[in-house]
This record gives structure tokens, sequence and C-alpha cells, in this order.
């Protein structure tokens, strides 16, 4: 004969569940007993129970309140459990995304300052393939004091968390070519973690960059050194960007920069 009612002891074990949470939902009126000893107050349950168990598990892991499922245990409205998992699991999903977004972002941090830690203000050029990256950009104003620039790059940062993207702080400026065909600074910008449908999101395509790291101090020197590599070679610039490098989350005054200039195969 098949066993039908299991005690409370076994329930708690073979669904993974403490007593004292049973003892929780039935004091609350989310899932009682199916029978009660009168003699020495042993609780029961039937097998058909095990599934509201089930669902109040999911539940949990879904960050619903036990409370949230009493009037559909109730009412006995399994739509109405239907809906509320349905709703809290698109919740969960976004969640989900969110966190392997944060969880990229971090490795994107933690891939910037090992390079930049590793860098060289008076290193040579180097070849390097960099993945396509999505940037906010303000327009660059000139002869900006430092504070404002601060204030500018602020600004960005509140307009990458209204479209609810991740700053994964890269941060520059933008060369664009200007009347003269000439690249200059043309745009201040911080980089995100995907594409919005704002005009302040640009694509800076994947591909070949020639880059230099530079200091205050080796900026003119490094500058130089990689205009000429490009007038020798004859190359055609399609992007250049002025990224600052963080080695060090403590220490602003250890921040390096660094010219990369994309290059067309």
């Amino acid at each position: 004969m098949k066993k039908e009612l299991f005690s409370i002891g076994e329930v708690s074990k073979i669904k993974g569940v403490t007593i004292k949470a049973l003892r929780f939902y039935e004091k609350i009126g989310l899932l009682k007993p199916h029978e009660v000893n009168p003699t020495n107050q042993y609780r029961y349950y039937h097998i058909s129970q095990f599934i509201f168990l089930d669902i109040i598990k999911a539940s949990r892991a879904l960050e619903i309140s036990p409370n949230a499922l009493i009037p559909y245990f109730q009412s006995k409205d399994t739509q109405g459990v239907l809906h509320l998992l349905s709703k809290h699991k698109q919740l969960a999903r976004l969640k989900m995304e969110r966190l392997d977004e944060a969880m990229r972002s971090i490795e994107h941090f933690e891939s910037s300052l090992s390079h930049a830690q590793s860098s060289d203000c008076r290193g040579e050029i180097q070849m390097r393939s960099l993945a396509e990256r999505h940037i906010f950009v303000m327009p660059y104003v000139q002869d900006k004091d430092i504070g404002d620039y601060l204030i500018d790059y602020s600004k960005l940062d509140d307009a990458v968390s209204q479209q609810g993207l991740m700053n994964l702080y890269d941060e520059g400026v933008l060369f664009a070519p200007n009347d003269n065909g000439e690249f200059a600074p043309a745009y201040i910008f911080t980089t995100v973690s995907k594409t919005a449908s704002s005009e302040y999101c640009q694509c800076i395509p994947a591909g070949q960059f020639l880059c230099v790291c530079y200091s205050e101090e080796t900026a003119q020197e490094q500058t130089e050194k990689i205009i000429r590599y490009i007038v020798e070679n004859e190359l055609e610039p399609t992007h250049i960007l002025q990224v600052e490098l963080i080695t060090d989350l403590f220490e602003p005054l250890s921040t390096l920069f660094e010219f990369q200039v994309r290059i067309d195969a």
C-alpha cells in the first residue's frame, strides 16, 4: 500500500525544508498539516501537499515572501500562483542579466588595471587588437581647468546611469578630423557596458590599434614617437583615443595615459 502521510520530520528530510519553516508556514496559514494527532499533537502531511512545498521553495528562490502566497493558497487560485511566479521569474531574469553585466564589468576593469600597471610611459609603440567598445560622449572644450573636466565626467556618469547602463571606467578624449582634415580633441568619453539608443552613445569598432603609453612628463616625447611612426609607415588612422590608465585606485597621481590609434587593415 502506498504511503500517503508523512510526519513533519520525514517531510523536512524529503523536501529539504526545516521543521522550523514548516511550523512557520502553519502559523501564518500558508500550509497546514493534513492531519494532527489529537493525543500527541504530531503533525502529518499528505503526499499531495509536497507540490505546495516545491512552489514555496521556488518562490523563496525568486525572493517571493511566503506571505505573498497566502491569499492564493487559501483561495486555491492556481492561475494566481502561476501569474505571481511568472512575474517574479521575469524580474529574476533581469537581475541575472544585471549580475552578468556586473561580472563582465569587473573582468574588464581587472584587465584594464593589469594593462595599466604593466605599461611603460617611455615604452615603444605596440600593436594591440582591441574589441568593440561603446562610449558615452560630451563635447570637448579647450582650456578648461581640471575641476571643470571632472564635473563633465560626472555628468557623463549621470547620463550612463539614466540609461540603465554600467560604467566600465575607461575614460578619456576622443579625437575627430577638423576642418583641415587633422585629428583634434572632439569629445570626452566614458566606456559603457553596451550600446544604447542615445545621441551621446558612439561605437568604437574592433580592430588593430597602435598604442603608446605616456605620463605628463613624457607626453611630448611619446606623442612625437607615434606621429612619426604613422607618417613613416604612411598609415591612415580611422580613430584616435587618449585613454586614462588607472594604475592604483588609491593613488590618483599615479595615473598614466595611452594613445590608441585605430588603423584600417
